[in-house]
């Protein structure tokens, strides 16, 4: 397959996983090796292993970081400095996207940034909701009570 028809059938979705290999009816071992090689031509971006987008001249909508962060590790939100600095509750800018998760603490890093995850128990995983990113998507970002709570949590 070439670049220009698999760009056609993907550039309105933010991010894609090799799931969607079988729908596009081609050999699944052969587009994932066309793939890589558009990784290495930056006309794909790989988020993680399995996780891809198409690179931002490429794409017809947006990505965030919000929204990265809650496909890269799931099920998670976005909390601590990160949904502080989302509600305007610090003066700092924060660089790395940091969420919290039920599963193991856990660090990636790509073309988009730093995304860290900070485990914490399962009866501890509430206080989040759903908003919309810059772009329309739904993402998952801890309310500003619990994002103080998580800070606190980690940090005291």
């Amino acid at each position: 397959m070439k670049y220009k028809e698999f760009k056609k059938k993907l550039q309105d979705y933010p991010y894609f996983t090799t799931a969607i290999f079988r729908l596009i009816g081609a050999s699944e071992k052969t587009l994932y090796n066309q793939v890589n090689k558009w990784v290495k031509a930056k006309d794909v971006v790989r988020l993680k292993k399995g996780l891809f987008t198409l690179n931002d001249g490429d794409r017809k909508t947006g990505l965030s970081k919000k929204l990265i962060s809650n496909v890269l590790y799931s099920p998670s939100y976005v909390s601590l400095e990160s949904a502080l600095s989302y509600y305007d509750m610090i003066p700092e800018a924060v660089f790395q996207v940091t969420g919290v998760s039920t599963k193991k603490t856990q660090r990636f890093s790509n073309d988009y940034g730093e995304f860290v995850y900070r485990s914490i128990k399962k009866n501890l995983f509430f206080g989040f909701q759903v908003v919309k990113d810059e772009y329309g998507y739904d993402c998952l970002v801890a309310l500003p009570e619990k994002a103080l709570l998580d800070y606190f949590y980690f940090n005291v």
